[in-house]
């Protein structure tokens, strides 16, 4: 079994005003089981996305508004799947109002017959 892809990015957030919604974002993976969590520490604010959600790549989720996310975090966790060769790439995309504010680093990975799933974590603190 192969270490889980673990990812950490910080996300600057605009001087604006407006509640911040959030996408896992994926391209290659045939199937993605995923959850997303917001943190304050190491404190579980809520269940933003109830692992295994496997029907909501690419749906956007309400977070917070901007000012209430200041210094909390965010982990989306999961694994994806695929049963052939292929090169995959997950990130989290962060809106306001449906515009683009912000994406995470990519998690990126390879998989084939042989590991066809792995585990991963992008997680992100807000400034």
């Amino acid at each position: 079994m192969s270490k889980p892809v673990v990812v950490d990015s910080k996300i600057t957030l605009p001087d604006e005003s407006g509640t911040v919604t959030v996408a896992l974002k994926e391209r290659g993976a045939v199937h993605v089981g995923f959850g997303i969590d917001l943190f304050l520490g190491d404190n579980l604010i809520r269940h933003v996305v109830v692992f295994p959600d496997e029907d909501d790549v690419e749906r956007y989720f309400s977070l917070e508004t901007v000012t209430a996310l200041r210094a909390l975090g965010i982990d989306c966790f999961g694994r994806a799947f695929s049963a052939a060769t292929d090169d995959v790439e997950l990130r989290l995309s962060f809106a306001i109002a449906g515009k683009e504010i912000a994406t995470s680093k990519p998690a990126a990975f390879s998989l084939n017959p042989s590991n066809p799933s792995r585990e991963f974590h992008i997680r992100c603190l807000f400034a």
